[in-house]
């Protein structure tokens, strides 16, 4: 699958790498980056949306850290109510776009 170079999250122009020696994703809200590991190209659009869904959530401060969660990955509270997840809604829906316009 090839993603798109780039993705709105937020308003904001998001960086989109990939790492064919990696499998998993991260996504760095400082420098406005995705990165998705390609190592394993059947998990690919799921990591990329799983990091896109994490970034938006995290961007408009729905993502909350749980300190007390010793749990590796498990340490994350999303939480919003019906509005929010509308606007979250709206902004997965302008990235899919995007990525279905690349789509051929």
């Amino acid at each position: 699958m090839k993603l798109p170079k780039k993705v709105y999250i937020a308003g904001v122009e998001w960086r989109v790498r990939t790492d064919p020696h990696k499998s998993g994703g991260m996504f760095d809200g400082a420098k406005f980056e995705i990165t998705v590991g390609t190592k394993y190209p059947q998990y690919t659009l799921n990591t990329f949306l799983h990091e896109v869904i994490e970034a938006l959530m995290s961007e408009r401060r729905l993502r909350y850290v749980i300190p007390y969660d010793v749990r590796e990955n498990g340490h994350y509270l999303f939480s919003f109510n019906h509005k929010e997840y509308e606007d979250l809604i709206m902004d997965l829906s302008l990235v899919l776009k995007d990525l279905i316009k690349g789509v051929k």
